[in-house]
């Protein structure tokens, strides 16, 4: 992630993040090893470190053609990139907010205690009600995003969404497909 961006405006940002955060970030970004980087501690940070360094890219290039960025937006961790790219916030405070923002997360719920999963092909009913189907008050799986027609992240405690994956597999018969999303802790979720 970020090797694309050696060399741009946009690799001043994953230097500045090193020194922002007291360990290397990049190093991480570029050479893994993957399960360090998709930490959420880490990941979030890094998420937010090359989308402003695509962005600063994007903007020396629209330049050239005498363009600009009229309207940015985000979603999730998302947010933080748009919030700076609008000049709300610095990119300095952005990125220790993430930061902050990935600590907490992944200290609200421990590694392995929860998942997240791509459920493709599925209606959006059919997924919500499978969720309060195999969801119990201990053990909960929601949807959490949804993409697109079609396409909703689900998120809660393992166990939940895995059995939610049975359900499907035992009620649903048309083709479907789910991707676990390799996080370590679940978002957008009562978690």
């Amino acid at each position: 992630m970020g090797s694309s961006l050696l060399g741009t405006p946009g690799e001043e940002y994953l230097d500045r993040s090193d020194e922002i955060l007291g360990y290397s970030l990049k190093t991480m970004m570029l050479k893994g090893p993957p399960e360090d980087l998709n930490l959420t501690v880490n990941a979030q940070p890094a998420i937010l470190a090359h989308s402003w360094a695509l962005f600063c890219h994007l903007e020396t290039i629209l330049a050239k053609a005498k363009e600009s960025v009229d309207l940015v937006m985000g979603h999730s961790v998302g947010e933080y990139s748009a919030l700076v790219a609008a000049g709300s916030l610095t990119f300095d405070e952005a990125l220790l907010a993430v930061h902050k923002r990935g600590l907490y997360m992944q200290e609200a719920v421990p590694q392995g205690r929860g998942a997240m999963y791509a459920v493709l092909k599925i209606p959006d009913i059919f997924v919500e009600r499978a969720c309060r189907e195999v969801s119990t008050p201990n053990s909960q799986v929601v949807p959490a995003n949804y993409n697109a027609p079609g396409q909703i992240v689900v998120s809660g405690i393992s166990e939940a969404c895995e059995k939610l994956l049975v359900w499907f597999r035992e009620n649903y018969r048309n083709p479907w497909k789910s991707v676990k999303l390799p996080v370590s802790a679940p978002f957008h979720c009562p978690l």
